[in-house]
């Protein structure tokens, strides 16, 4: 069955096969696992940790940190305050992250073949950026110009476009990777 927690706080870890998993206000160190539902977090605070094997994971209104991962399904966020690290990664889906407040920790978004997007809103872009693609069918975007580009060839992939940029002062690293599709930057 579902599982639909509100207003919890604590250290909680829940894992199902196949059910969907849906959390709202709630605040703590939280591990959410499933193999082939979807995760759906709106309002909170702390450690997020969710995985989902082949269903989506959409997050809302959430400050703290991520580690969030689905196998084929597409990672939506809207309004997440990172206060710490975040890491953002589908292997077939889309990635989209849309911050809320300036990003003062290192970030990852990732998709292997589906878009990966990070979205500043208005937010100052400041860091190493690192952003990466499949040099024949993957396609870079961002609002800002580029200090380097290179070509990755390690013999068991298609190469890979690289672009890098520092920008302003702060000292954390902005990943933006994909496959084959969109690695994407906007403000």
């Amino acid at each position: 069955g579902n599982i639909e927690l509100t207003s919890v706080k604590g250290e909680l870890t829940f894992n199902t096969g196949s059910a969907d998993i849906e959390l709202q206000d709630s605040q703590g160190e939280l591990s959410f696992n499933t193999g082939s539902g979807d995760i759906t977090a709106d309002g909170g605070s702390g450690t997020f940790r969710f995985n989902a094997g082949s269903g989506d994971i959409e997050l809302s209104d959430l400050q703290g940190t991520f580690d969030v991962n689905t196998g084929s399904g597409d990672i939506e966020t809207e309004r997440v305050a990172m206060q710490g690290s975040g890491k953002f990664n589908s292997g077939s889906g889309n990635a989209v992250v849309s911050l809320s407040g300036d990003l003062d920790h290192s970030i990852s978004v990732a998709s292997g073949s589906g878009d990966a997007k990070l979205d500043f809103n208005g937010a100052p872009i400041e860091g190493e950026v690192i952003m990466t693609a499949n040099k024949r069918n993957g396609k870079i975007v961002a609002p800002f110009k580029f200090d380097r580009e290179e070509t990755i060839e390690d013999g068991n992939s298609s190469p890979r476009i690289r672009k890098t940029a520092k920008l302003g002062d702060k000292d954390i690293e902005i990943k933006v990777s994909t496959g084959s599709g969109t690695a994407e930057i906007s403000n």
